[in-house]
């Protein structure tokens, strides 16, 4: 893709909560007002998966993920997506201790 890059999300945090875990993140420092969404990617493995969310809106600096599966580590990130490119957050992840199954 080309075009003007938004700069990338920045701390990117995740929490577990009641009902899943919480993804959060703060709006990039460069070029935040040409994000027109966001997407989260998540990996277990070597290959990145994306949230069947699907596209975030730019206001929304987090999303909750619900039955990650219990005993593995899981990897994410959080790219700010323009019109016509993206860029990605710094990794984050977390080791989930519960188990169930993965529902996007």
């Amino acid at each position: 893709m080309k075009g003007p890059k938004p700069g990338p999300p920045r701390n990117l945090t995740v929490t577990e909560v009641s009902n899943g875990f919480l993804i959060s993140w703060q709006a990039p420092l460069e070029r935040a007002h040409i994000v027109k969404f966001y997407t989260i990617k998540y990996r277990t493995d070597a290959q990145w998966k994306t949230l069947n969310r699907g596209q975030i809106r730019p206001e929304e600096t987090q999303y909750l993920v619900k039955n990650l599966v219990g005993g593995r580590t899981y990897y994410f990130r959080v790219l700010a997506n323009s019109e016509k490119s993206y860029e990605s957050s710094d990794e984050g992840n977390f080791r989930c201790r519960h188990v169930s199954s993965i529902k996007q």
